[in-house]
């Protein structure tokens, strides 16, 4: 899982600076720490943890206070259920590989329209979308640059990223496909989106 900083930013937008140098498309990497929430899991687990405190307090040998075994419940169910919920880790561990992409495959979306990556002139905008806790990876193509992609162009891109390395990787085959289907065109406007990464909360 990696975790995009200033020092990510930086190296990255050089990354998408080279990759638009010979195509006319323009790319727009937008990461995410996490695409859904996922509290319903966090207080599963805090349930559960209580019900676990309160069956290991019904048959243990040591008598507690009835007036503070409420409390006590609580304390536990409320503490696992607010780590949990600031666990990336276990937070993916816990969702389902289905609700997992539904949840990217949405905010992808939502980016694609937030991000304005459809106001190119000619619509060449390719959205690179990165979630961190899900650990995915979405690319949308604008209408202009996907009618000349093949669906191998981007159907071959892999849709899981784990490591920064990956994320690079994954820009520097976007820009060779780019670049083989959409070359550099003297008279198309130079840079419409900026190179930076867009980070969404």
């Amino acid at each position: 899982m990696f975790h995009p900083d200033e020092r990510f930013a930086t190296a990255l937008e050089a990354a998408v600076t080279a990759a638009e140098a010979t195509t006319r498309a323009e790319i727009v990497v937008v990461a995410a720490p996490r695409s859904g929430r996922y509290d319903d899991l966090a207080w599963a687990v805090g349930a559960v943890t209580a019900l676990g405190a309160y069956l290991l307090m019904f048959f243990s040998p040591i008598t507690f206070d009835a007036m503070w075994i409420p409390l006590d419940l609580a304390l536990v169910g409320g503490l696992t259920g607010w780590l949990v919920a600031r666990s990336p880790g276990i937070l993916r561990g816990l969702a389902s590989a289905e609700r997992r992409r539904a949840q990217v495959n949405t905010a992808a979306a939502a980016a694609f329209t937030d991000e304005r990556v459809a106001e190119t002139p000619d619509r060449v905008g390719v959205l690179v979308y990165v979630s961190a806790l899900e650990g995915e990876l979405r690319v949308i193509a604008d209408s202009g640059a996907r009618a000349l992609l093949t669906d191998a162009d981007l159907g071959g891109l892999p849709r899981r990223v784990d490591s920064e390395a990956e994320v690079f990787t994954l820009l520097s085959a976007l820009g060779d496909r780019l670049s083989a289907r959409l070359p550099q065109d003297a008279s198309a406007e130079v840079n419409a989106l900026p190179n930076r990464l867009r980070v969404r909360e």
